[in-house]
């Protein structure tokens, strides 16, 4: 892009074309075109890429497989498809399945509500009657001209007012009740509320039909996704299971996450085959060689360790002597000795532990003070480059073994479950076989 300036940027703002602004309208179309090709040449190298690897699985897959295989592709949109695919896609089915049940508690909520006003209003015609009904017999009583029954006349007059009274206090409350849930079901009226409960009515069983259909479609879905899971599991399980001949009939035994242990290992050696005696080969070869790096080791940390006991004896005799010669050059500590037995017993003790020290320093292979200077110099030395190697080797060999142990282990899993599968099957036949002979004797009728 250039600068326009203040000028063309002004010619441009009211729609007149300038020539840098032409420049720099052709070079933001070449770099759209740009970044177009290179998303082209992305989305390119991605389907070739899934492509291969759709040949691939088909390659170990069986008929049914593939139709499973392309069922969920369809199902989806798409020509190819992965685990990462159908685990997304399971993802989006959860979500959806999530939306149904708070949608069902909303219906069956606002259901009960409705039903309950209803029921109100109900109610409320019942007490209208009632309180009408009770109304016209105060009337005839009122109308009744008989001077014999005026006291009881006035007694049943009152009864029927006060079942009246009573009445339109419940008719109130209910009629309060009804109040209450106007607002929240948008009506005002008897007549809109009824109106609005059959709209309701026909929302609610529309969209719960619809939920009904589409709880349906996941379960379909889920079953093809599922199909589809296991087709393309088996089919790596039997690919990774071609570059091991001890696999050749025990692959179907091979799990999943073993069959991903052992992929993992032959994409790293890039080798095409591997039989369990050359695992066992190697996973030994390893193990010895992590002996002898561990052997290796020790030594240099007990040759640490002897060289730091040394200094430190050294450095202990060379206290002791030390005080003995302050002791031998002082007169006055000379004679001390002479009159104290503590004194003496003091200075015989430092002697003995002298003598001890270069009795136990000999031992120790003490050649004087340049050789242990030359032998710590020589530990600092394989502290700084031996040792980390020891350490990175010890490190790397354990990780090879660790790996060889974790495919040995999977085809040893899948050869066993091979092997009871076998055994499982011969039982079967053996009590087949009793079974048949049995019935072919019949009973025993000797007796």
């Amino acid at each position: 892009m250039i600068h326009l300036g203040h000028v063309a940027h002004d010619m441009e703002k009211k729609g007149k074309k300038t020539d840098r602004g032409q420049i720099n309208r052709e070079r933001q179309d070449y770099n759209k075109a740009v970044v177009d090709l290179q998303a082209y040449r992305h989305q390119k190298e991605e389907h070739l890429k899934k492509m291969k690897e759709k040949e691939k699985q088909f390659s170990f897959s069986t008929d049914i497989e593939k139709t499973y295989i392309q069922k969920a592709a369809s199902l989806i949109g798409q020509k190819v498809i992965t685990l990462e695919d159908i685990t997304a896609r399971h993802e989006q089915l959860r979500k959806i399945g999530d939306r149904h049940d708070p949608i069902e508690r909303h219906f069956h909520v606002q259901q009960q509500q409705f039903l309950n006003v209803r029921n109100y209003y109900d109610r409320v015609s019942d007490l209208e009657r009632e309180i009408q009904q009770n109304e016209e017999k105060v009337e005839e009583l009122k109308k009744s001209l008989n001077p014999f029954k005026l006291k009881e006349n006035n007694m049943m007059k009152r009864r029927h007012l006060d079942k009246i009274s009573d009445l339109e206090s419940n008719k109130e409350s209910y009629e309060s009740s009804i109040q209450n849930h106007k607002e929240s079901l948008r009506f005002s009226t008897k007549e809109e509320f009824y109106q609005r409960y059959q709209e309701f009515s026909q929302k609610k069983e529309n969209r719960l039909n619809q939920i009904t259909y589409e709880k349906k479609q996941i379960q379909v879905e889920t079953r093809v996704l599922l199909q589809a899971e296991e087709a393309i599991k088996q089919a790596k399980i039997r690919e990774i299971s071609s570059h091991y001949p001890d696999l050749k009939t025990a692959g179907k035994h091979l799990t999943y996450s073993n069959a991903l242990k052992l992929e993992q290992y032959h994409n790293t050696t890039q080798q095409n085959q591997f039989r369990l005696s050359n695992i066992k080969q190697s996973l030994d070869a390893n193990q010895k060689k992590l002996d002898e790096f561990k052997k290796h080791q020790k030594m240099v940390r007990i040759e640490k360790e002897h060289v730091s006991t040394m200094s430190k004896q050294v450095e202990k005799l060379g206290s002791v002597e030390k005080k003995l010669d302050e002791l031998d050059r002082n007169p006055g500590e000379k004679a001390k000795r002479l009159v104290s037995k503590k004194a003496r017993q003091d200075y015989e003790e430092l002697q003995s532990e002298a003598k001890y020290g270069r009795e136990n320093l000999k031992e120790l292979g003490y050649k004087g003070q340049q050789d242990l200077q030359q032998q710590q110099s020589r530990i600092n030395t394989m502290e700084k480059t031996v040792a980390p190697w020891l350490e990175k080797e010890i490190k790397t060999y354990e990780s090879n073994i660790n790996a060889l142990n974790t495919l040995f282990n999977a085809i040893q899993q899948a050869t066993r479950s091979q092997e009871q599968a076998q055994q499982r099957h011969q039982l079967r036949g053996m009590r087949s076989t009793n079974i048949n002979r049995s019935k072919n004797q019949g009973p025993d009728l000797s007796h």
